[in-house]
């Protein structure tokens, strides 16, 4: 079965989650908006989403690779035609080799998304920079996913 959007799911047995899938995997479970257990949400009420481009980067890097240069471009082209909006930019690492060789690779990768930014027209006063401390990931993936910068606005 194949979607694609955010869904709420649950593996048997566990409560809900929700996650972006492309496909379901057979041991999971869709939670249809008809269970009585997910309540809707009343317009009237409703926060403002939030919106999320993750950027990747390699090990011991903060190099904007091509596809990194690509969102940003779109964040930036996002932002420019939205003035009222801010933006929060959070560099992290993974916890692999020196903690604080770490750490500076994360403020690293926030001050180059920062700096892209900057150079496309966002004034200083709508971005935010974080610097997350490293993480650790089990697996490779996960560290890859360590490895990143996030841009956060709501919408």
């Amino acid at each position: 079965m194949f979607v694609s959007g955010l869904v709420l799911w649950r593996r048997l047995s566990k409560r809900p989650k929700k996650m972006l899938v492309r496909e379901i995997p057979a041991d999971l479970e869709l939670i249809l908006p008809s269970e009585p257990s997910i309540p809707y949400a009343d317009p009237a009420q409703e926060q403002p989403l939030l919106r999320q481009v993750v950027i990747l980067f390699g090990p011991e890097s903060a190099a904007l690779s091509p596809a990194a240069i690509a969102a940003l471009e779109e964040a930036a082209r996002r932002l420019t035609e939205r003035p009222e909006l801010t933006v929060t930019v959070e560099g992290s690492a993974d916890s692999l080799g020196n903690a604080s060789r770490n750490l500076v690779l994360a403020r690293d990768r926030a001050w180059a998304a920062r700096q892209f930014l900057l150079g496309r027209g966002i004034g200083p006063d709508r971005i935010r920079s974080l610097v997350l401390p490293p993480r650790a990931g089990g697996t490779e993936y996960e560290r890859q996913r360590l490895r990143s910068v996030r841009l956060t606005w709501k919408v």
